[in-house]
């Protein structure tokens, strides 16, 4: 699965609901009380086919 987005509608209280958008017009809809989150990518580094490195004018 592919996620596109990550998104949080706000209920009641505290509680709400995470949506996360995936790739193929699928979602998925959780009702969270809490919620703690930790993100580490895991795919190996992306290697450019011209081999050079991005330059973004910074």
């Amino acid at each position: 699965l592919q996620v596109l987005s990550v998104t949080f509608e706000p209920g009641e209280d505290a509680e709400g609901y995470v949506v996360l958008t995936l790739a193929g017009d699928g979602a998925l809809r959780a009702k969270v009380e809490a919620l703690e989150v930790s993100l580490r990518d895991v795919t190996r580094p992306y290697l450019a086919p011209s081999g050079k490195l991005p330059d973004h004018g910074a």
